[in-house]
């Protein structure tokens, strides 16, 4: 398999765990490595456990006029009053998460109220405060020792004006 493909140009991997051939035009993928202990992971590099509705990821400008360039948001658009979630498996491995909730440029003349939260093995631990129009990104700390499951997401708090809602810098510390 290897002569051929790379006869063809194509870049060949082999997985000895799996017994798994790869097959790639470009460089191989490489998966997200776990950080050292005391380390740090972003949140947008792992794979998320269960979703309520499909997050985005990459760059995006808060209403402030900031772009945050490692975001996750969601378009509650025609989605009812949330909550509006992601959840994460972590096996206890992580003490603490930090990043900036925020309001989406384009959602900055939001009327209505909502809240991000976080979850940890199905218990409230963090709400933010009301997110609405003139919301500036607020930064959280939150300790997480011991979780095996986070969740994050966003809840109406008032109204029903469907806002795109983000998180910023979202970093998981390691033990």
């Amino acid at each position: 398999v290897r002569a051929v493909s790379e006869a063809l140009g194509k870049n060949v991997t082999w997985d000895a765990n799996t017994k798994t051939v790869g097959i790639y035009d470009g460089a191989a993928p490489q998966p997200p490595q776990p950080p050292q202990s005391g380390g740090s992971v972003k949140l947008s590099e792992l794979d998320y456990l269960a979703r309520s509705m499909k997050w985005n990821s990459g760059q995006l400008q808060a209403n402030t006029g900031d772009y945050f360039q490692d975001s996750l948001s969601v378009a509650t658009l025609g989605f009812g009053s949330g909550p509006w979630t992601q959840d994460y498996l972590l096996n206890g491995e992580y003490t603490k998460i930090t990043g900036k909730a925020f309001l989406s440029h384009e959602s900055r003349s939001l009327t209505d109220v909502y809240t991000f939260r976080i979850w940890a093995d199905g218990n409230l631990i963090y709400t933010s405060e009301r997110i609405t129009s003139g919301f500036l990104p607020q930064s959280f700390e939150v300790d997480i020792r011991g979780a095996n499951v986070l969740r994050i997401g966003f809840a109406t708090e008032e109204g029903f004006s469907q806002p795109v809602l983000g998180v910023a810098d979202a970093l998981l510390y390691k033990k």
